[in-house]
């Protein structure tokens, strides 16, 4: 009788293992949970704090203004921030106007369409008046890691 009785245990315990698995594999598949609820804000904090911190993800100050571009800055009344004279950028990256935010089962895009973000981002030193880098948009090892430990603790909760 014992035989008898691990034998129905362990064929409901490999149907529960089955359909963990599934479940499992399912998870695997469509990560849209994940980048919708985790990294997603997460790629946003990390750029709103660049911004707030006026520095990279990495923690690199940004240059500073150019001595004739603040004073024109100041004469606007338009403040002495970077990269947020008129917020246009900043508000892309939030989800607003010009926002790039894609998010499918195995992929997620974010990042903004407007075209200073390039400029500010890469530099444009070879110009008659060169745009220092301000990289506000980076993948640093960190933010590998930290998305990487937000699949696992997803595919974990899952299984």
């Amino acid at each position: 009788m014992p035989v008898y009785r691990f034998v129905v245990i362990t064929n409901v315990a490999r149907g529960d293992v089955q359909r963990k698995l599934r479940e499992f594999r399912d998870a695997i598949r469509d990560m849209r949970p994940v980048f919708t609820n985790d990294t997603l804000p997460y790629l946003r904090r990390q750029t709103r704090e660049a911004f707030q911190q006026e520095s990279t993800p990495s923690g690199n100050p940004w240059p500073d203004l150019s001595a004739s571009y603040l004073a024109r800055r100041r004469r606007e009344g338009t403040g002495e921030t970077k990269l947020r004279r008129f917020w246009d950028l900043f508000h892309s990256l939030m989800g607003g106007t010009n926002a790039v935010e894609s998010v499918r089962k195995n992929h997620l895009s974010y990042g903004t369409s407007d075209p200073r973000a390039a400029w500010h981002n890469e530099g444009r030193p070879g110009r008659k008046t060169p745009l220092p880098q301000r990289t506000f948009l980076d993948i640093t090892p960190q933010t590998v890691d930290d998305v990487a430990d937000q699949v696992i603790d997803h595919l974990i909760r899952v299984f």
